[in-house]
């Protein structure tokens, strides 16, 4: 995985925390561990590509081209580095469950 995918999912997930209350937050990485569906639960709480396209800008430097092949796998390795990395089960969500309390 290229480090400017690590780079947008880390700030991808930085930007979720900052958008979605610790309880939502929370409960999105419940839903994102235990649902195996192909979808980031951001997505029932906010408009995640928004954030995602924010985070792309802010590391890349540019919007993201939809259109281009690169662009969108590197969009798809940043997702798939944040889920892992945060937005799924790990050691965050104990974390994000003690502040929704």
């Amino acid at each position: 995985m290229s480090t400017h995918a690590e780079a947008i999912g880390a700030e991808f997930v930085t930007r979720l925390r900052a958008e979605l209350s610790p309880a939502h937050f929370a409960e999105m990485q419940n839903l994102n561990s235990v649902v195996d569906d192909g979808v980031c639960h951001s997505h029932d709480y906010c408009d995640a590509n928004e954030v995602m396209a924010a985070a792309f800008a802010q590391v890349v430097g540019r919007a993201v081209d939809t259109q281009d092949d690169d662009d969108r796998a590197l969009w798809s390795s940043a997702w798939r580095y944040a889920l892992t990395h945060g937005l799924g089960q790990d050691a965050d969500i104990e974390a994000a469950a003690a502040l929704a309390d």
